[in-house]
């Protein structure tokens, strides 16, 4: 893992982790937490995945987080998925800059009083049309929970 790489947003720019102000904690998984941060730059706000180099290693996990930066490119701008910003990283860390969902995941939205038989409908087809472009791309998805749409 090169320490010094990067994906480039359009300006040519290589990000760090100073390019951005990191806030709360979304989410976390066995090697990596998720944190909602705000580029300092244009003030907009990301989800940014850090992923701990140490623990990938340790968990054999390098494949898994190269094929999955991979399908977030070609999945990115294409209808019912999150856009990946950039890529970067530093001696310790990887970093996956995402499309912040301000509305959270659809396990926060299934808690909600406002979640009715016609929501359910509406998200259970966007579920099936997102996973019909996946497999039309030979993308299999193997951990499909509400915390993760």
């Amino acid at each position: 893992m090169d320490s010094n790489r990067s994906t480039k947003p359009s300006s040519g720019h290589r990000m760090n982790p100073n390019d951005f102000y990191f806030g709360k904690m979304l989410g976390e998984g066995s090697f990596s937490c998720v944190y909602l941060a705000k580029e300092v730059r244009t003030s907009k706000k990301y989800a940014i995945k850090v992923c701990e180099k140490r623990l990938i290693l340790r968990e054999k996990k390098q494949e898994y987080v190269k094929r999955e930066r991979e399908v977030l490119n070609r999945l990115t701008g294409r209808p019912g998925f999150l856009g990946l910003y950039c890529t970067f990283q530093d001696r310790s860390k990887l970093y996956f800059v995402m499309t912040y969902a301000c509305n959270g995941t659809l396990l926060t939205l299934l808690s909600r009083p406002s979640f009715t038989l016609d929501c359910a409908r509406f998200y259970a087809a966007e579920i099936l049309l997102a996973l019909e472009t996946m497999h039309d791309m030979a993308i299999l998805h193997r951990d499909i929970k509400p915390e993760n749409i």
